[in-house]
């Protein structure tokens, strides 16, 4: 994959906008969640409001491979200095709260 797009209007995450900035993709998705963290319009990714901003913002990245190329370089740039916290995660599923 190439471009990972997110249509959701709600979400807690949303972990594969994550997973997909670690990926190293170029992502399309709509402000949810804290895909603010992740996802920086313009640099490695697309945040629209509409389908038909999705769709133009695809159609963006097909017809010009040079910025789909950038966008994904720098959302490697963007995961270099991202982690999880997988602790945090394990004590979660264990049903720990924290502090």
């Amino acid at each position: 994959a190439d471009i990972y797009v997110c249509l959701s209007t709600m979400e807690g995450g949303p972990l594969p906008v994550m997973e997909a900035v670690l990926a190293g993709l170029a992502v399309v998705t709509t402000p949810v969640g804290q895909t603010a963290e992740w996802v920086r319009d313009g640099e490695n990714g697309r945040v629209v409001r509409t389908y038909a901003e999705a769709l133009a913002a695809v159609r963006l990245y097909l017809d010009r491979p040079e910025m789909l190329a950038a966008h994904r370089a720098r959302s490697r740039e963007i995961a270099g200095g991202k982690r999880f916290d997988t602790a945090g995660w394990l004590a979660f599923f264990r049903g720990e709260r924290p502090g």
